[in-house]
Protein backbone atom coordinates (compact mmCIF):
# COMPACT_ATOMS: atom_id res chain seq x y z
CA UNK A 1 0.00 0.00 0.00
CA UNK A 2 1.32 3.47 -0.89
CA UNK A 3 2.44 5.49 2.14
CA UNK A 4 -0.17 8.00 3.23
CA UNK A 5 -3.01 6.30 1.39
CA UNK A 6 -5.83 5.93 3.88
CA UNK A 7 -8.70 3.52 3.48
CA UNK A 8 -10.41 4.71 6.66
CA UNK A 9 -10.69 8.12 8.31
CA UNK A 10 -12.03 8.49 11.85
CA UNK A 11 -13.09 11.62 13.70
CA UNK A 12 -15.04 12.54 16.84
CA UNK A 13 -17.78 15.15 16.55
CA UNK A 14 -20.58 16.55 18.67
CA UNK A 15 -24.03 16.63 17.09
CA UNK A 16 -27.32 18.04 18.33
CA UNK A 17 -30.42 16.06 17.40
CA UNK A 18 -33.78 17.46 18.41
CA UNK A 19 -32.08 19.51 21.13
CA UNK A 20 -30.14 16.52 22.53
CA UNK A 21 -26.32 16.33 22.43
CA UNK A 22 -24.58 13.21 21.12
CA UNK A 23 -20.92 12.26 20.81
CA UNK A 24 -20.42 10.81 17.36
CA UNK A 25 -17.54 8.66 16.12
CA UNK A 26 -17.49 9.14 12.33
CA UNK A 27 -15.86 6.31 10.39
CA UNK A 28 -15.46 7.17 6.70
CA UNK A 29 -14.28 4.25 4.59
CA UNK A 30 -13.18 3.91 0.95
CA UNK A 31 -14.45 0.33 1.06
CA UNK A 32 -17.96 1.57 1.78
CA UNK A 33 -19.59 2.54 -1.52
CA UNK A 34 -23.06 3.90 -0.85
CA UNK A 35 -24.90 3.35 2.41
CA UNK A 36 -24.58 5.12 5.77
CA UNK A 37 -25.28 3.26 9.01
CA UNK A 38 -25.42 4.16 12.69
CA UNK A 39 -25.03 2.11 15.85
CA UNK A 40 -25.30 3.07 19.50
CA UNK A 41 -22.11 2.48 21.48
CA UNK A 42 -23.64 3.59 24.76
CA UNK A 43 -26.29 6.04 25.91
CA UNK A 44 -25.39 9.24 23.97
CA UNK A 45 -22.40 7.92 22.03
CA UNK A 46 -22.97 6.95 18.40
CA UNK A 47 -20.83 5.44 15.68
CA UNK A 48 -21.59 6.36 12.07
CA UNK A 49 -20.10 4.41 9.17
CA UNK A 50 -20.16 6.22 5.83
CA UNK A 51 -18.48 6.30 2.40
CA UNK A 52 -15.15 8.14 2.46
CA UNK A 53 -16.24 11.37 0.74
CA UNK A 54 -19.57 11.77 2.59
CA UNK A 55 -19.99 15.33 3.87
CA UNK A 56 -20.84 16.18 7.48
CA UNK A 57 -24.04 17.79 6.22
CA UNK A 58 -25.22 14.53 4.62
CA UNK A 59 -24.32 12.59 7.76
CA UNK A 60 -26.20 15.05 9.96
CA UNK A 61 -29.33 14.77 7.78
CA UNK A 62 -29.06 10.99 8.00
CA UNK A 63 -28.84 11.12 11.81
CA UNK A 64 -31.84 13.44 11.97
CA UNK A 65 -33.83 10.90 9.96
CA UNK A 66 -32.75 8.16 12.39
CA UNK A 67 -33.52 10.09 15.58
CA UNK A 68 -36.65 8.08 16.42
CA UNK A 69 -34.77 4.80 15.93
CA UNK A 70 -31.89 6.04 18.10
CA UNK A 71 -34.26 6.93 20.94
CA UNK A 72 -36.03 3.58 20.71
CA UNK A 73 -32.75 1.66 20.91
CA UNK A 74 -30.82 3.75 23.44
CA UNK A 75 -32.18 1.85 26.45
CA UNK A 76 -31.26 -1.53 25.00
CA UNK A 77 -27.75 -0.39 24.10
CA UNK A 78 -27.20 1.09 27.53
CA UNK A 79 -27.38 -2.32 29.18
CA UNK A 80 -25.78 -4.33 26.40
CA UNK A 81 -22.66 -2.18 26.58
CA UNK A 82 -22.13 -2.42 30.31
CA UNK A 83 -18.56 -2.12 31.58
CA UNK A 84 -16.40 -5.13 32.28
CA UNK A 85 -17.67 -7.05 35.27
CA UNK A 86 -15.89 -6.76 38.57
CA UNK A 87 -13.19 -9.26 39.43
CA UNK A 88 -13.58 -8.44 43.15
CA UNK A 89 -9.89 -7.72 43.54
CA UNK A 90 -8.13 -5.14 45.69
CA UNK A 91 -8.20 -1.61 44.30
CA UNK A 92 -11.40 -1.89 42.24
CA UNK A 93 -13.70 1.09 42.62
CA UNK A 94 -17.15 0.65 44.18
CA UNK A 95 -19.81 3.33 44.72
CA UNK A 96 -22.05 4.18 47.66
CA UNK A 97 -24.25 7.28 48.02
CA UNK A 98 -22.34 9.10 45.30
CA UNK A 99 -18.86 8.43 46.67
CA UNK A 100 -16.29 5.97 45.36
CA UNK A 101 -14.37 3.55 47.55
CA UNK A 102 -11.52 1.21 46.71
CA UNK A 103 -12.14 -2.42 47.48
CA UNK A 104 -9.91 -4.05 50.08
CA UNK A 105 -10.31 -7.77 50.66
CA UNK A 106 -8.67 -9.73 53.45
CA UNK A 107 -9.07 -13.22 54.83
CA UNK A 108 -10.38 -13.38 58.39
CA UNK A 109 -12.14 -15.74 60.77
CA UNK A 110 -15.47 -14.01 60.10
CA UNK A 111 -17.42 -12.59 57.17
CA UNK A 112 -18.29 -8.90 57.20
CA UNK A 113 -18.15 -5.69 55.15
CA UNK A 114 -16.93 -2.40 56.60
CA UNK A 115 -17.10 1.04 54.95
CA UNK A 116 -14.25 3.39 55.88
CA UNK A 117 -13.44 6.91 54.64
CA UNK A 118 -11.70 5.61 51.53
CA UNK A 119 -12.20 1.86 51.38
CA UNK A 120 -14.86 -0.79 51.20
CA UNK A 121 -13.31 -3.56 53.29
CA UNK A 122 -14.48 -7.15 52.87
CA UNK A 123 -13.35 -9.63 55.48
CA UNK A 124 -13.96 -13.18 54.30
CA UNK A 125 -13.44 -16.74 55.39
CA UNK A 126 -13.64 -18.10 51.84
CA UNK A 127 -12.49 -15.98 48.90
CA UNK A 128 -15.35 -17.27 46.75
CA UNK A 129 -17.83 -15.49 49.04
CA UNK A 130 -16.58 -11.92 48.39
CA UNK A 131 -19.16 -11.20 45.68
CA UNK A 132 -22.10 -12.55 47.69
CA UNK A 133 -20.96 -10.63 50.79
CA UNK A 134 -20.90 -7.38 48.83
CA UNK A 135 -24.29 -8.02 47.25
CA UNK A 136 -25.79 -8.74 50.67
CA UNK A 137 -24.22 -5.57 52.08
CA UNK A 138 -25.59 -3.44 49.24
CA UNK A 139 -29.07 -4.96 49.61
CA UNK A 140 -29.20 -4.35 53.36
CA UNK A 141 -28.06 -0.75 53.13
CA UNK A 142 -30.28 -0.02 50.13
CA UNK A 143 -33.41 -1.32 51.84
CA UNK A 144 -32.67 0.59 55.03
CA UNK A 145 -31.88 3.86 53.27
CA UNK A 146 -34.74 3.74 50.75
CA UNK A 147 -37.31 2.78 53.40
CA UNK A 148 -36.39 5.66 55.70
CA UNK A 149 -36.05 8.23 52.94
CA UNK A 150 -39.28 7.20 51.18
CA UNK A 151 -41.25 7.59 54.40
CA UNK A 152 -39.66 10.99 55.07
CA UNK A 153 -40.56 12.24 51.59
CA UNK A 154 -44.00 10.64 51.72
CA UNK A 155 -44.84 12.58 54.88
CA UNK A 156 -43.27 15.80 53.59
CA UNK A 157 -45.43 15.85 50.45
CA UNK A 158 -48.47 14.13 51.99
CA UNK A 159 -48.50 11.11 49.68
CA UNK A 160 -50.70 8.07 50.43
CA UNK A 161 -49.19 5.36 52.61
CA UNK A 162 -46.79 2.84 51.12
CA UNK A 163 -47.85 -0.76 51.70
CA UNK A 164 -44.41 -2.28 51.26
CA UNK A 165 -40.90 -1.42 50.04
CA UNK A 166 -38.61 -3.99 48.47
CA UNK A 167 -35.23 -3.94 46.74
CA UNK A 168 -34.00 -6.02 43.82
CA UNK A 169 -31.02 -6.13 41.49
CA UNK A 170 -32.52 -4.87 38.22
CA UNK A 171 -31.04 -4.16 34.80
CA UNK A 172 -33.71 -2.08 33.09
CA UNK A 173 -35.32 0.19 35.67
CA UNK A 174 -34.53 2.10 38.85
CA UNK A 175 -37.86 1.60 40.56
CA UNK A 176 -41.47 0.54 40.14
CA UNK A 177 -44.78 0.99 41.92
CA UNK A 178 -47.74 -1.36 41.50
CA UNK A 179 -51.46 -0.82 42.01
CA UNK A 180 -51.19 -2.28 45.53
CA UNK A 181 -48.95 0.63 46.63
CA UNK A 182 -45.89 -1.61 46.78
CA UNK A 183 -42.67 0.04 45.67
CA UNK A 184 -39.57 -1.78 44.46
CA UNK A 185 -36.22 -0.03 44.12
CA UNK A 186 -33.12 -1.12 42.25
CA UNK A 187 -30.34 -1.98 44.72
CA UNK A 188 -27.84 -0.25 42.41
CA UNK A 189 -29.59 3.07 43.04
CA UNK A 190 -27.84 3.25 46.44
CA UNK A 191 -24.65 4.10 44.52
CA UNK A 192 -26.06 7.45 43.35
CA UNK A 193 -25.87 10.80 45.14
CA UNK A 194 -28.73 11.43 47.61
CA UNK A 195 -30.51 14.04 45.47
CA UNK A 196 -30.65 11.62 42.54
CA UNK A 197 -31.98 8.90 44.83
CA UNK A 198 -34.64 11.38 45.95
CA UNK A 199 -35.64 11.90 42.30
CA UNK A 200 -36.35 8.17 41.87
CA UNK A 201 -38.15 7.90 45.21
CA UNK A 202 -40.34 10.92 44.42
CA UNK A 203 -41.02 9.52 40.95
CA UNK A 204 -42.35 6.29 42.47
CA UNK A 205 -44.30 8.16 45.16
CA UNK A 206 -46.06 10.08 42.38
CA UNK A 207 -47.24 6.71 41.07
CA UNK A 208 -49.18 6.24 44.30
CA UNK A 209 -51.46 8.95 42.90
CA UNK A 210 -50.95 8.64 39.13
CA UNK A 211 -50.31 5.05 38.04
CA UNK A 212 -49.22 5.78 34.47
CA UNK A 213 -46.94 8.35 32.85
CA UNK A 214 -49.76 10.67 31.91
CA UNK A 215 -49.67 14.44 31.59
CA UNK A 216 -51.09 14.62 35.11
CA UNK A 217 -48.22 12.46 36.39
CA UNK A 218 -45.55 14.75 34.95
CA UNK A 219 -47.36 17.82 36.24
CA UNK A 220 -47.32 16.33 39.72
CA UNK A 221 -43.65 15.36 39.44
CA UNK A 222 -42.73 18.85 38.22
CA UNK A 223 -44.65 20.44 41.07
CA UNK A 224 -42.89 18.51 43.84
CA UNK A 225 -39.46 18.22 42.17
CA UNK A 226 -38.71 20.98 39.63
CA UNK A 227 -35.15 19.66 39.14
CA UNK A 228 -36.14 16.12 38.16
CA UNK A 229 -34.92 16.41 34.56
CA UNK A 230 -31.40 17.36 35.66
CA UNK A 231 -31.37 14.56 38.21
CA UNK A 232 -32.64 12.05 35.66
CA UNK A 233 -29.82 13.00 33.30
CA UNK A 234 -27.29 12.56 36.11
CA UNK A 235 -28.61 9.06 36.73
CA UNK A 236 -28.71 8.16 33.04
CA UNK A 237 -25.12 9.32 32.60
CA UNK A 238 -23.97 7.20 35.56
CA UNK A 239 -25.94 4.07 34.80
CA UNK A 240 -23.14 2.23 33.02
CA UNK A 241 -20.98 2.62 36.11
CA UNK A 242 -23.66 1.81 38.69
CA UNK A 243 -25.32 -1.19 37.04
CA UNK A 244 -22.63 -3.59 38.13
CA UNK A 245 -21.60 -5.73 41.13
Amino acid sequence: MVAGYKLIKKSEEKVILNGEAFSCLLVRSKKRRHSISVKILCRNHLQVNAPFMTSSHVIYNFLESKYSWIKQNQQKAKYQNSPKEYQYKNGEKFWFLGNSYHLKTQQDNKDDVILTDKELVVNYRKEASIKSLLKKWYRQHALEYFSKRAETLRQKFDFPKIKNIRVRMMKSRWGSCNSRSEITFNVHLIKAVPEVIDYVILHELCHLIQQNHSKAFYQLQEEINPHWKTQKKQLDDSSLVFLNC
